[in-house]
């Protein structure tokens, strides 16, 4: 808490405390806050990088989006093939993207998102 004042009012300012496990730190070694997302079949709470992201396009299409920077409504999943899916199982992911999917396009979402989990272990292991 800090204290200053300004025309005769004293003024109090709380500083709240920030989540270091959400942040990395930057050259002048303050937290830099990573946006949060939720998954859409586990509902666990994961820094974003670490999600994959589906959106439904301006067109209407359901796509992976592996760069994260497509156009039109999108949602989260874990990289792991229980949470992919049970937010299909469930039905999270199309009530998450507020438009019906068709089975064939769910089934087409999951192998794109089983691929792009093999991928990124993959990577994981020629490092």
């Amino acid at each position: 808490m800090s204290e200053q004042s300004c025309g005769g009012i004293k003024l109090l300012w709380y500083s709240l405390p920030s989540k270091a496990s959400s942040g990395i730190k930057t050259m002048a070694g303050k937290q830099k806050r990573q946006p949060q997302r939720s998954c859409v079949g586990c509902r666990e709470v994961k820094n974003k990088k670490e999600m994959l992201r589906v959106v439904r396009t301006t067109v209407g299409s359901v796509e992976y989006d592996p760069s994260g920077k497509k156009s039109g409504r999108g949602t989260y999943v874990c990289p792991a093939k229980e949470c992919i899916d049970a937010a299909i199982s469930r039905g999270a992911l199309a009530r998450a993207l507020a438009m019906p999917v068709s089975r064939t396009e769910l089934e087409e979402m999951r192998r794109a998102l089983y691929e792009a989990i093999s991928q990124t272990t993959l990577e994981k292991d020629n490092i």
